[in-house]
């Protein structure tokens, strides 16, 4: 039809990629599903704004575009491309289906045994891989891991993240503060919650024996002292 606009011209392209539905929205700009013309496969593409963005969140950007190029490994989410115009960076990101670990633990509930440690094991051998790369990822979150189609753990967002070389200590406060250890936030509330969170556990009566309570709790308290280097930690980089 004259005038008219075919499928195909509707349609906004990355490289070789079609851009089609929304996945989300962060901080720094929307996250659309890409397409490869040629292959088919899927990709998620960050689309950031630059005149949206102070100049300190673009270093930020930057920063984290950088990280995540040192970065290869089965557990961590993979930046493939970055594409740039005057107004627009666009960066090639991995796609997951799975969603978000909190929103995976908010429907299905508490885990298994055997399912918390095969992720615990998968974060692990990602974050191990960072810190012998010298990357502190400083934002790590139920929110920021995903889960691909087979409920492996993916780290995302290094929008945190800094190089610490060896030897040296960051000093900058930042993550979210619910999430932080205690020298970060200074005073940590969180202990008396997860005694009353297993308090109400056995009030109602779950299948939770006495000494397993006691040797978490325990745990908790080791794990909760505001000095690091009296605080029980899961291994010597961790």
């Amino acid at each position: 039809m004259e005038g008219g606009t075919t499928a195909t011209e509707a349609y906004q392209y990355v490289g070789p990629f079609r851009l089609e539905k929304t996945l989300g929205k962060g901080q720094t700009g929307l996250v659309k599903l890409g397409v490869h013309c040629v292959t088919g496969k899927k990709v998620a593409i960050k689309i950031i704004n630059r005149e949206k963005l102070s100049e300190s969140v673009l270093m930020k950007v930057e920063r984290e575009i950088a990280i995540m190029k040192l970065i290869e490994h089965p557990h961590v989410l993979g930046l493939s491309d970055v594409y740039e115009n005057k107004k627009y960076l666009y960066l090639v990101l991995e796609h997951v289906s799975g969603g978000e670990l909190f929103d995976y633990l908010v429907k299905k509930g508490r885990l298994t045994p055997k399912e918390a440690r095969r992720f615990f094991r998968q974060i692990i051998s990602a974050l191990d891989f960072c810190h012998s790369h010298s990357i502190c990822h400083r934002d790590l979150k139920p929110e920021n891991l995903l889960l691909d189609e087979r409920n492996n753990i993916k780290i995302a967002d290094f929008g945190m993240a800094s190089l610490q070389p060896a030897g040296s200590l960051l000093e900058t406060s930042c993550g979210s503060p619910h999430y932080a250890c205690p020298e970060v936030i200074r005073v940590c509330k969180c202990l008396p919650a997860l005694i009353k969170l297993i308090d109400n556990l056995v009030a109602k009566d779950f299948d939770v024996k006495f000494f397993i309570i006691f040797l978490t709790i325990n745990h908790i308290d080791k794990k909760h002292i505001i000095h690091p280097i009296h605080r029980w930690v899961s291994c010597e980089k961790c």
